[in-house]
């Protein structure tokens, strides 16, 4: 049997990489603690994710992922202005499910938290610890933000 020496990485093959439209480092790294700049984090997520879906459902024009709807992401923004009001820490990231739901994930010096609108009107919080699933919580949304 012939062998064949290559020296090939995983980088070449994958160059040039993926390009998303997700923020940068710069974006969302949380070096100043500070009340001013969390509230402009989270004025980031509301402005240029949230508000941009509902504003441009085009963005998923895609059979795989099913875009969240008007009332999810109207949800998702009013507890993200709630949480920007309160002072609270913004998320890592914020991203749609792929089934008409959005989700928020942070880290925490505990361990892992991803909150999760869902398309059918739950709001589900998982919180995770040292990768294991330790809590799941959901609450019912009131009909008034459902379509």
């Amino acid at each position: 049997m012939t062998t064949v020496e290559a020296n090939i990485t995983i980088t070449e093959i994958m160059s040039p990489p993926l390009q998303t439209k997700g923020a940068s480092h710069d974006e969302l790294s949380s070096t100043h603690a500070d009340g001013h700049n969390r509230s402009q984090k989270w004025d980031f997520w509301i402005d240029n994710y949230l508000v941009e879906w509902g504003r441009n459902p085009s963005l998923f024009d895609t059979t795989e992922i099913k875009p969240p709807s008007k009332s999810i992401i109207h949800l998702a923004c009013r507890l993200a202005r709630e949480s920007r009001d309160a002072g609270l820490a913004p998320p890592l990231r914020i991203v749609p499910d792929g089934e008409g739901g959005i989700s928020f994930e942070r880290k925490s010096e505990s361990g892992f938290q991803s909150l999760n609108f869902l398309a059918e009107g739950i709001v589900e919080l998982l919180t995770f610890q040292n990768s294991k699933l330790v809590a799941r919580e959901n609450f019912s949304v009131p009909p008034l933000f459902m379509d």
